[in-house]
């Protein structure tokens, strides 16, 4: 396991799990009330990225999860 800096060729694989998180979320309790093609989408990766603050966890090389940190 391991946290690192995200890169622009990780931006697909984030809007797949996003994609896929909120399809889980949708049949489950949605806990955090995220909406699929609202939030988070790849939109909010791209932002992420741009303001150099988004992070990914790859377990065996496969990302995880994502966290994007600002100072705004």
């Amino acid at each position: 396991m391991e946290i690192t800096k995200a890169t622009i060729n990780d931006i697909d694989e984030i809007a797949q799990l996003y994609d896929d998180l909120n399809d889980y979320l949708e049949s489950t309790t949605n806990w955090p009330g995220w909406a699929k093609g609202i939030y988070p989408i790849r939109r909010d990766a791209e932002a992420g990225f741009a303001d150099d603050g988004l992070f990914v966890l790859k377990i065996n090389g496969k990302i995880a999860g994502s966290i994007a940190l600002s100072n705004r």
